[in-house]
């Protein structure tokens, strides 16, 4: 591929964002069907943020307009995995289980999930021409679908307003001006740099500060942690040195960003950080949070206008013993 898995253009965004809109209305014929048997069926997520609530929402609506009940359990991703990794293989995994496109690969490996045919997904609905095609792309190994993409979550700019304007980067109409390279991000996040608070940030904790932010820098450089060939370091190469000598600049020599072990979304919430690279998931959290913030595309920081993106797929854990009804009712609620 000339692009990263992950890495997703603007326009690109905002048109995976339509399609998985396009695709989530339920059929009327699908949702009689799903009526009459009525099972229960168990589903697992790592939706503990802010995201969760609106997934109880989807649930709530689908449960009145099919019947059918779901027992959700939120379970933090890391722990998720692991449990995915032990259950299933004693038979007391979940009916559906929503993972991220990257653990696609060794759990489909690993057998813990079952192949989707191509027939069975086009039947139900579901074509990749209503996808991104990275995203759609994503739910295959060695040939084979093993899930379905759900959302494209992505990094945006968050801009706090009320920051932006005491530092005199308000536009006439009171709104944050936006840094359109490098270099105007620099700028901007020096002017805001004062005292305990800081101009600029990426991610918020790990693994998101560290690795997520990172790898948007890389694809913006036209880098990547691994070589197109799977077989050596990309880290070495010039470009992705230039990205890490950015993200290390912007701690060490410019100190516009805050310290390491800061937790960027409660700084960014108290008025210490102005701008923040972070997951659209942050949205609704920082909504509730009653902050004033505006947001943006990621600025270009290098060569390509690109974001870091990491969707969430359906997936279907082998059971036990198969169960029709089940299985038709956890694919009406994908």
């Amino acid at each position: 591929m000339s692009e990263p898995e992950r890495a997703v253009s603007r326009r690109g965004v905002l048109a995976g964002a339509a399609a998985v809109g396009a695709v989530a209305t339920l059929p009327a014929g699908v949702r009689r069907a799903a009526a009459q048997a009525k099972p229960t069926i168990t589903y697992w997520n790592g939706l503990t943020g802010a995201d969760g609530k609106v997934m109880d929402e989807l649930i709530q609506q689908f449960t009145q307009e099919t019947g059918i009940k779901i027992e959700q359990q939120r379970i933090p991703w890391a722990d998720l995995y692991a449990k995915l990794q032990v259950s299933v293989p004693a038979g007391e995994g979940p009916d559906l289980a929503l993972i991220h496109t990257i653990e696609v690969p060794h759990f489909a490996n690993d057998g813990v999930l079952e192949a989707i045919a191509e027939a069975t997904a086009t039947g139900k609905g579901f074509r990749g021409d209503d996808y991104l095609p990275t995203t759609w792309q994503g739910g295959l190994y060695q040939g084979k679908r093993y899930s379905i993409p759900l959302d494209v979550p992505q990094h945006l700019l968050y801009m706090n307003v009320k920051v932006m304007r005491d530092a005199g980067l308000a536009g006439a109409d009171g709104k944050p001006k936006v840094p359109g390279s490098k270099d105007e991000l620099l700028a901007m996040a020096r002017q805001m740099t004062k005292g305990d608070a800081f101009g600029f940030a990426i991610g918020t904790l790990n693994p998101g500060k560290y690795t997520w932010g990172f790898q948007n820098l890389l694809w913006q450089n036209g880098a990547n942690v691994y070589t197109q060939d799977l077989k050596r370091s990309g880290l070495a190469d010039p470009a992705a040195i230039e990205a890490a000598e950015f993200f290390g600049a912007i701690h060490a020599k410019e100190k516009v960003a805050p310290p390491a072990n800061a937790n960027c979304r409660d700084a960014f919430i108290a008025g210490k950080i102005g701008m923040w690279i972070a997951g659209s998931w942050n949205f609704t959290g920082l909504r509730e949070a009653k902050v004033d913030f505006a947001v943006a595309p990621v600025p270009k920081i290098f060569k390509r206008a690109v974001v870091w993106s990491m969707p969430h797929q359906f997936t279907f854990p082998k059971p036990k013993a198969a169960d029709a009804a089940r299985r038709e009712a956890a694919w009406a609620h994908v």
